[in-house]
């Protein structure tokens, strides 16, 4: 069997902990590609012992499906004739769909990772003429769950959850006091809680500053990540007094590195597909808190581990009771949790049931 993977990029902000890589890590035994639109490919040919394609196309190329950039793709489909197609993303998968017009017989593969993707009606009406011969892989129920309810067939439609390779992460954290260090914490607070996510409204990062205005004596709490609103964030926190207890710290490469520093993590999203910062925390015994969003629910299964989203008091009373608790309630909370990782999130089961789609085998249990 021949696999292409096409992605828009390679992911430059992790080393190791990467969906992209664990697809390919699973066909293993197969020859493989890895096609990247834009930048460069590192080392991934030396790391996962595939070939690599570069096609170096500017952002306005992708974004406006220039056929011009399909043809690109194409060649290097028709010299490599690949057995599947595996897509991340929505415009690699338009790019594939184009492309296997003139590819009789190539199963084609698209990895979806966020919820509402095909919202827009022109991504819907797409899916359903230019691809209807192809598998749809959502990265969570919730988001199998999702296509599902916009009419993508339940045959073609299925879930592969997330996952981390726990041995990867727990190899390379930090020592909790260099990474304390380094985020600006100090090294002897009694408790430290972290979220770990891009900048953006639908984090609800924001939640954080009305929660802890309402806390005479918050725990710290560490906000690891880049983006539009870090900036805004910083000042509005400067603003309400909490610079010394709420840390903006901005983005770290391999932030999964920097776990070492929390006793908790906590994520007030609005939207998650299936978050990897959540897996990364439970395979590196940090417990994990979240809202019920996407597929938030099938990492965090009991009801005490959620918190309503866009609930300043409910997220207040949960960082009151983590600044509190005893460590030992924090254990049983990070054994409970590594249980459910151990049986339906492990990399081993990853690979397993990517492996039987891209062979066309049932998915196992």
């Amino acid at each position: 069997m021949k696999v292409v993977q096409i992605c828009k990029y390679r992911n430059t902000n992790v080393e190791g902990v990467d969906l992209f890589e664990e697809v390919l890590r699973a066909a293993r035994d197969h020859w493989r590609a890895f096609y990247i639109l834009n930048g460069d490919d590192g080392d991934l040919r030396e790391r996962l012992g595939c070939e690599t394609r570069t096609f170096h196309l500017s952002k306005s190329d992708i974004k406006r499906i220039r056929p011009s950039a399909v043809l690109k793709v194409l060649r290097a489909l028709r010299a490599d004739r690949p057995d599947v197609i595996v897509t991340h993303r929505i415009k690699p998968a338009v790019f594939a769909a184009w492309a296997a017009l003139f590819l009789p017989g190539t199963r084609k593969i698209a990895v979806i990772h966020n919820m509402s993707e095909f919202k827009k009606p022109r991504r819907l009406w797409f899916a359903r003429w230019l691809m209807r011969d192809w598998t749809f892989v959502g990265c969570s129920e919730a988001v199998r769950d999702d296509m599902l309810a916009r009419g993508f067939p339940a045959d073609r439609t299925v879930a592969i959850p997330n996952s981390v390779d726990q041995r990867i992460v727990r190899d390379h954290l930090m020592t909790r006091q260099a990474a304390r260090e380094d985020l600006g914490v100090p090294v002897d607070a009694r408790r430290v809680i972290g979220t770990v996510g891009r900048a953006r409204p639908v984090k609800g990062h924001h939640f954080f500053i009305d929660a802890m205005k309402e806390m005479t004596d918050p725990p710290y709490v560490v906000v690891i990540g880049d983006g539009e609103t870090l900036e805004p964030l910083r000042r509005a926190a400067a603003e309400a007094g909490l610079s010394n207890r709420l840390i903006f710290a901005g983005g770290r490469r391999n932030a999964y590195r920097y776990l070492s520093a929390f006793d908790a993590l906590i994520m007030p999203s609005l939207r998650e597909g299936l978050p990897i910062a959540m897996l990364e925390a439970i395979a590196a015994g940090v417990p994990v808190f979240g809202t019920p969003v996407g597929g938030v629910p099938e990492i965090l299964r009991d009801p005490a581990w959620l918190f309503p989203k866009e609930d300043v008091p409910a997220l207040r009373d949960k960082l009151a009771w983590l600044g509190d608790a005893d460590q030992s309630a924090l254990d049983a909370v990070r054994d409970a949790q590594y249980r459910v990782f151990e049986q339906d999130f492990s990399i081993e089961r990853y690979h397993a049931r990517f492996l039987a789609l891209m062979e066309d085998r049932p998915l196992p249990a």
